[in-house]
């Protein structure tokens, strides 16, 4: 019988990177990862605040506090890893509360605003309008009332359910373009039927006139309106 021997020390399994011969080129390939890169933009921009001389009229936790502040703002970004707007809050406020730039007291403080959760509640109806489409039944309903032809009818329906759907949505861009907008695109195309975008260019000047006149009457119509009512000292 003949004696086999395998030498399995240089296997590498498939689809498996392969592995550095030293520190400075697994530190290398870590750098050129996908998932690497806006951590880097990210912490660099947080690095390169903290680098700056600080002022004296700004506090030591003050400056920390705006080091991590425009981190998230870049991080909102680049979207390290694939997270939104929300976990990247998260770990802001975990960093900021870690590092004692601000305390747990004040960084869970405005949980308890009533204006925070007015608009929390708009967002949990405004995303069952979307999954439901309630909303674009609601812009169809108003659309069918036009007619066909009648551009300035049409207009008036779109400005209408803008103005329906405006408390219930917190948000211009969900409003605005995804309920109306594409209801204004299908409109336009059937009534420019030689490519002249005339009646497409009016109704978009339209809806975008409409959504900035809702947004300013209502407080649940934009996310920013409670933050202003509560900066607001009558």
């Amino acid at each position: 019988k003949k004696e086999i021997r395998v030498d399995l020390s240089s296997y590498q399994p498939m689809n498996s990177p392969p592995k550095p011969k030293s520190l400075s080129a697994w530190l290398l390939a870590v750098f050129r990862s996908q998932d690497c890169w806006p951590w880097t933009v990210v912490f660099g921009t947080a690095g390169a605040v903290l680098a700056f001389p600080r002022p004296s009229s700004v506090t030591l936790a003050g400056w920390g506090l705006l080091a991590i502040f425009l981190g998230t703002i870049v991080g909102a970004v680049v979207q390290p890893s694939g997270l939104g707007l929300g976990p990247l809050c998260v770990i802001a406020v975990a960093v900021a509360c870690s590092t004692q730039c601000l305390t747990i007291t004040a960084a869970l403080k405005d949980l308890g605003s009533k204006n925070l959760w007015l608009v929390v509640m708009a967002f949990f109806i405004a995303r069952a309008l979307t999954k439901s489409n309630l909303g674009a039944r609601i812009a169809r309903k108003l659309a069918s009332v036009a007619g066909e032809g009648n551009t300035l009818a049409l207009a008036y329906c779109f400005t209408s359910a803008e103005l329906l759907l405006a408390p219930m949505i917190p948000s211009v861009t969900a409003r605005s373009g995804s309920i109306i907008f594409p209801l204004i695109i299908s409109a336009a195309n059937e009534r420019d039927p030689d490519g002249s975008r005339h009646v497409s260019s009016f109704l978009t000047l339209v809806a975008f006139q409409s959504s900035a006149i809702t947004s300013a009457m209502f407080v649940t119509a934009m996310a920013g309106n409670p933050v202003v009512q509560g900066c607001v000292r009558i």
